[in-house]
C-alpha cells in the first residue's frame, strides 16, 4: 500500500543516514592522524620543534611509522639546532672577544653584529647602531665613494687581507674621523649573505709612518728638506720647467767661519746658530721656493721659476745681508757670512746631481774671492770640475796601479858635513793625466778621504826604504814623512805608524813625522792622545812649516816636539830682507833655549847656506845641496858622502 511504501522509504532514508554517519565517523576517525602529521612536517620544515601525540607513535599502522619517522626527524633538528646554537654562541664569543674592531652587515649594508672592540673605537652602543646603514661610520664626505665600493665587493666578494687598503676613515659617534684599516670576509647562511669586516684603528701606526717618512726627508735639526728631498724636488721642479720651458737656479750655501763658532763655543751653540739661519732662510725667500740643509752648514736654496738673472743676483744679495746679521745666543753676539755658488737650469745642466755638484764648485769660487759674496757657475769651472772628478776617479786606484812613487830630499849635516836622512816626498805620475804637482793632487786626496789609505802606504814604504840606507852605513840615517791633518782624524793613527815600524824592522827614533800646524788646529784631548802615545812609540815629532801659522808658540808648548823646520819662505828672503834675518836669528836661538833641533829648509844658494851656517844650524835641506831623488839615487849619494856638500 502507499503507506506501507511511505513507511518502508522512511526506514530505507534513516538507515542510510545511520550508515553515513558511521561511514563519516571512521573517515574523520583516519583522517586526523594524518592532519596532524602534516602539521608535523610543516614545523620541521620551518625549523619548528613540534609535539607528537603518543597515541599516533602507539599506532601499528602507516600513520603509526609515520609518526615515529617524523619523532626522529624532530629529534634530529633538535640536536642540529642545538648545535648551530653552540656554535653561533662560540662564533659571537670569538667575534666579542677579538681585539679588532667586528662589524656585519647584509647585501643591503644594514649593520647585523657589532662587537665590544667596535663599540670602543665607534663610540656606539650595540643597541643603537644594529639595524643602522654602514655608512653611519664613514665620514660623510667619504660616503658616496663607500657605497658605491660596497656594492662593487657585493657583486663579487670575495676575501680581501687587512693590509690590502689605501688611506680609509672611520667615523665616531662624536663626528672626529680616524685612520682605519679593514679586512673583508664573505659569510654565506642560510638567510642570505652576510658580509665581516674587521676593523682596526691605525692612527697611532699612521702617526708612527708619518714621522719615519718625516725623519727620512728632513734634517733633524732644522726641519729643513734634506739632501734626499732637495733632490727630489730639484728633480720636479726640472720637469715642470722643461714642459713650461723657463729657468731654475740653485744655490748652494756655505757658511763663513762657522767652524770656529761651533769649535770653540761648541756643539750647542753651534746648533741654535744653524736653527737660526734655517729661520733666516726661510723668512727671505718665497713660499714656493725650497730651503734644505744638506749637512752641516752647508744650505741648498732651489728657486723654481726664474725669469732673469737679476732677480736671482736679488735674492743672493738678501740671503748674505740676511745672514751676515749678528745673532743672540746664549748671550753672546756672533757673526758668521756666507759664501753662495749659483747655477741654472738649463743653461749649466739638466741634472739635479749635476746642477748641484756645479753650484758646490761655484761655491768655492765664492770662497776664493774673499766670501761673504757669490758667484755663477762658469764653463771654466765646469773644466776645472770635470779634470778634478777625473783625477779623484784615478788617484783612488793610483797605488794599485803602481802609479805612485817616493821621492827622497837628503838632509845634510853641516857639522858632520855627511847626509842624516831624508825627508819623504810623493809623487804621482799618470798615463792619461801626465805628471801631476803633489800640491793639486794631496789636496783632493785629503779632501775625499783618499789621504789615509796612501798615507799608510807611503809610511810602510819610506820605513822599508831607510832601512836599506842604514845597511849602507855604518851610522844612524832617519827618514821624515809628512802626516796629513786628516790621518789624525783616521783609524788609529799610532797603530798604523807601529804596524809600519814593525814590518820593516826600523827603529823607532829613526822615525820622524812631520806635523803641520793645520793638523794641530783641532787641539782637542784626541790630537793630545795621539801626540803622547806617538812619542810613547818612540819616534821623533817635528813642527813643519814653522812661523806661517799664528799660534806655533802655543804649540811648542802644548806639545813636546824634538825638531822645528823654518819654513822655506823664511830662508829665501834672509839674504835681502833684514826683518826675516832677524826673525830666522830669534827662532834659531828660542829653539835653543827649549833643546830642540832646527832644520832649515829651502836652501837654495851658497849664501843661505852660509848664513845659517853662522847662526848655528847644522841641519839643511834644498836645492843647492840636491833636488829630491829616487831611492836608487840616495843610496848613491849615501855611499859618496866624502864629497856631499858643495863649496861654501
Amino acid at each position: 500500500t502507499l503507506n506501507d511504501l511511505k513507511k518502508l522509504s522512511v526506514l530505507l532514508l534513516l538507515s542510510g543516514l545511520v550508515f553515513s554517519f558511521f561511514l563519516t565517523t571512521i573517515i574523520v576517525h583516519n583522517l586526523k592522524p594524518i592532519a596532524n602529521l602534516t602539521t608535523i612536517a610543516h614545523n620541521i620544515s620551518i625549523n619548528s620543534m613540534p609535539t607528537i601525540d603518543s597515541s599516533l607513535l602507539a599506532r601499528s599502522d602507516e600513520v603509526g611509522e609515520l609518526a615515529n619517522a617524523f619523532q626522529k626527524m624532530s629529534n634530529n633538528l633538535a640536536d642540529d639546532i642545538q648545535q648551530r646554537n653552540i656554535a653561533e654562541r662560540k662564533f659571537e664569543t670569538l667575534l666579542e672577544s677579538s681585539s679588532d674592531a667586528t662589524v656585519i652587515v647584509d647585501t643591503d649594508g644594514i649593520i647585523r653584529f657589532f662587537n665590544k672592540q667596535a663599540e670602543l673605537i665607534f663610540g656606539y652602543n650595540k643597541e643603537e647602531i644594529i639595524g643602522k646603514g654602514i655608512e653611519t661610520l664613514i665620514p660623510e664626505r667619504l660616503r658616496k665613494n663607500h657605497t658605491s665600493m660596497r656594492q662593487e665587493y657585493m657583486a663579487s666578494p670575495q676575501t680581501r687581507p687587512m693590509d690590502d687598503n689605501k688611506d680609509l676613515y672611520g667615523l665616531r659617534k662624536d663626528g672626529s674621523e680616524f685612520s682605519i684599516e679593514i679586512g673583508l670576509a664573505p659569510i654565506e647562511t642560510t638567510t642570505g649573505l652576510l658580509i665581516s669586516a674587521s676593523v682596526r684603528d691605525v692612527t697611532d701606526k699612521k702617526e708612527s709612518q708619518r714621522q719615519l717618512v718625516h725623519q727620512a726627508n728632513y734634517d733633524l735639526l732644522t726641519d729643513l728638506p734634506n739632501r734626499v728631498l732637495a733632490l727630489d724636488r730639484l728633480s720636479n721642479a726640472i720637469n715642470v720647467a722643461r714642459r713650461k720651458k723657463h729657468s731654475i737656479a740653485v744655490m748652494f750655501i756655505d757658511l763663513d767661519n762657522f767652524k770656529q763658532v761651533n769649535d770653540s763655543l761648541g756643539h750647542s751653540v753651534g746648533d741654535q746658530l744653524l736653527q737660526k739661519v734655517s729661520r733666516r732662510l726661510l723668512d727671505t725667500v718665497r713660499a714656493n721656493d725650497t730651503i734644505a740643509r744638506l749637512g752641516g752648514d752647508e744650505f741648498l736654496v732651489i728657486l723654481p721659476e726664474v725669469n732673469d738673472l737679476g732677480a736671482v743676483e736679488t735674492i743672493a744679495d738678501k740671503l748674505i745681508a740676511t745672514i751676515r746679521h749678528h745673532y743672540n745666543i746664549d748671550e753672546r753676539e756672533l757673526f758668521i757670512g756666507a759664501s753662495i755658488g749659483i747655477t741654472l737650469y738649463p743653461s749649466d745642466g739638466d741634472d739635479p746631481e749635476i746642477l748641484l755638484r756645479n753650484a758646490d764648485a761655484a761655491m768655492y769660487q765664492s770662497k776664493n774671492a774673499g766670501r761673504n759674496t757669490f758667484r755663477f757657475f762658469t764653463q771654466e769651472m765646469n773644466a776645472k770640475l770635470l779634470y778634478r772628478l777625473e783625477l779623484e776617479s784615478q788617484l783612488r786606484t793610483a797605488i794599485e796601479k803602481n802609479e805612485l812613487q817616493l821621492h827622497y830630499q837628503p838632509l845634510y849635516d853641516l857639522s858632520k858635513n855627511r847626509i842624516s836622512g831624508a825627508e819623504t816626498l810623493l809623487r804621482w805620475d799618470n798615463p792619461a793625466l801626465g805628471k801631476i804637482s803633489p800640491d793639486v793632487f794631496i789636496t783632493i786626496a785629503e779632501e775625499t778621504g783618499i789621504i789615509n789609505k796612501i798615507g799608510d802606504w807611503v809610511l810602510r814604504e819610506a820605513c822599508h826604504a831607510a832601512m836599506l840606507w842604514n845597511k849602507q852605513v855604518n851610522y844612524d840615517l832617519h827618514v821624515s814623512v809628512n802626516i796629513s791633518a786628516m790621518q789624525f782624524r783616521g783609524v788609529d793613527p799610532v797603530k798604523i805608524v807601529s804596524d809600519a815600524l814593525n814590518a820593516s824592522g826600523l827603529p823607532p827614533e829613526l822615525l820622524e813625522l812631520e806635523i803641520t800646524e793645520r793638523a794641530l788646529v783641532d787641539d782637542n784631548l784626541n790630537v793630545k792622545r795621539i801626540m803622547s802615545d806617538l812619542k810613547r812609540l818612540g819616534v821623533r815629532l817635528a813642527l813643519d812649516d814653522f812661523g806661517t801659522g799664528y799660534s806655533s808658540l802655543g804649540y811648542l808648548k802644548r806639545f813636546h816636539f824634538d825638531i822645528l823646520k823654518i819654513d822655506r819662505i823664511f830662508v829665501s828672503d834672509v839674504i835681502i830682507d833684514p826683518e826675516t834675518s832677524a826673525l830666522c836669528k830669534a827662532i834659531v836661538a828660542m829653539a835653543d833655549s827649549l833643546n830642540l833641533t832646527v832644520v832649515a829648509e829651502g836652501v837654495e844658494s851658497a849664501q843661505q847656506l852660509q848664513f845659517m851656517r853662522n847662526l848655528g844650524v847644522s841641519l839643511v835641506q834644498g836645492f843647492y845641496l840636491s833636488k829630491p831623488v829616487s831611492n836608487a839615487e840616495i843610496i848613491h849619494l849615501i855611499t859618496q858622502r866624502n864629497s856631499l856638500i858643495r863649496p861654501v
